[in-house]
């Protein structure tokens, strides 16, 4: 039995879609692959200003320009791709080069569902650091890092 539309609380109709099993995502970073990513926080928006003139009885509604920010977790180990990626996307005149890739990995679509659809995030730039170490009952220190970044626009696309 297929779903049925149903209102919410706005009064707008919501037609359930589809589902999908997630077993993770893969975040790829140009120039950067051995980076061990533990968790990314993406956030893209634009204000927007509503308007209404004080000779008019009408409202408009002002965009302005979009950008983003992504906060990265990852554990920092003892490798050169953590060197090279601070170097690169550190540096404002590589700003148009620094590419990071979201895509969804293990995903199984329902049947007839065979869209994957993958985020890239332009112009990234990093803006703040930070770092800490925490042991364990091993005896393991484990050093995490996050890093949170600015880009200029975002873009996806169907694989």
């Amino acid at each position: 039995m297929a779903a049925q539309p149903a209102k919410d609380i706005f009064g707008t109709e919501a037609v359930p879609g589809t589902a999908w099993q997630m077993e993770g995502a893969v975040l790829q970073i140009e120039g950067a692959e051995n980076l061990v990513v533990a968790s990314a926080n993406l956030s893209y928006g634009r204000p927007i200003q509503q308007v209404t003139p004080i000779n008019q009885n009408r409202r408009f509604l002002l965009t302005g320009k979009p950008a983003g920010s992504l906060a990265m977790g990852m554990l920092v180990g003892p490798y050169r791709g953590l060197k090279q990626f601070l170097k690169d996307f550190s540096d404002p005149c590589r700003v148009n080069e620094n590419v990071i890739t979201v895509l969804p990995a293990g995903l199984t679509p329902c049947e007839g569902d065979t869209v994957i659809t993958r985020m890239v995030l332009h112009g990234c730039i990093i803006g703040s650091l930070q770092y800490s170490v925490q042991g364990n009952d091993s005896g393991i220190a484990i050093v995490n890092g996050n890093i949170t970044m600015q880009f200029f626009f975002l873009t996806h696309d169907e694989n």
